[in-house]
């Protein structure tokens, strides 16, 4: 049991110094700014008290932090697995959009070329199996 309370205290420990020192980070970023700093506690406070929700949380240091977007990214590293999968899930989803209006713009090409949105090897695949028949 000591071996495991140690090694669970070993994975704890950069993970505090990382929280610590990101704090500092917000600290020394807002110097001249002490009310954004203050702010950010307190939005940690509340949710520490439990009266407001990770979303919450999250949308509100997302607008505290709007023009510091990797200060923003660095908080998502704190947040809870769901709310960080949740994320991701939504930058996936962005990317796949993305990749879709792609697919679909060389479709639209495909087309534009009598192609009628197939792949020119397809095509090929179709006119040879047409002639064997």
């Amino acid at each position: 049991a000591t071996a495991a309370a140690a090694a669970t205290g070993e994975r704890k420990q950069p993970e505090f110094d990382h929280a610590r020192n990101y704090v500092k980070k917000i600290k020394m970023r807002f110097q001249s700014q002490p009310h954004v700093y203050k702010a950010f506690l307190e939005i940690l406070h509340i949710y520490h008290k439990e009266q407001h929700t990770i979303k919450d949380v999250y949308d509100q240091v997302a607008t505290l932090f709007k023009h510091h977007t990797d200060l923003l990214d660095e908080f998502t590293q704190f947040l809870p697995d769901p709310v960080h999968q949740q994320q991701q899930q939504q930058e996936a989803a962005a990317a796949a959009t993305s990749g879709r209006e792609k697919k679909r713009k060389r479709s639209t090409k495909d087309t534009a070329r009598g192609g009628k949105g197939k792949s020119r090897r397809r095509q090929q695949e179709q006119q040879q199996q047409q002639q064997q028949q």
